[in-house]
């Protein structure tokens, strides 16, 4: 049996927040709290977020990403790392088995993290 570890990264001020109007997070998280995100990153088989959370940061996209949208149904297959997925958790984790990830980060945005709170992964 493979174990599969799943965590959730998220950074947020105490009213709830980490992105000003615009989506920009940089002036809002320490130095410290950057290298720990890199560093989660960093020893992550996959990295999960929504497609909003993708779009902002599409730059952790040097590691394979599963995209939660509602604009697919099922899994889709994208070029390279990119999944696009938006169903069951039964099929998530046949997604993430198929693809032999152990080590399984997810990055927001704040749905995201109620789905899988909500599904027990966490």
């Amino acid at each position: 049996m493979v174990v599969r570890t799943f965590q959730i990264v998220a950074g947020m001020s105490v009213n709830g927040k980490i992105a000003d109007e615009g989506g920009s997070f940089q002036d809002y998280s320490s130095v410290e709290d950057q290298q720990f995100l890199q560093q989660k990153i960093e020893e992550s088989d996959v990295l999960i977020m929504g497609r909003r959370t993708f779009d902002i940061h599409s730059g952790f996209a040097k590691k394979p990403v599963i995209i939660f949208t509602r604009s697919v149904s099922g899994i889709v297959m994208g070029e390279g790392p990119m999944h696009y997925f938006h169903d069951s958790e039964e099929e998530l984790l046949n997604l993430i088995e198929l693809l032999q990830y152990r080590s399984i980060t997810i990055l927001g945005g704040s749905e995201i993290y109620h789905w899988f709170l909500q599904s027990c992964l966490v």
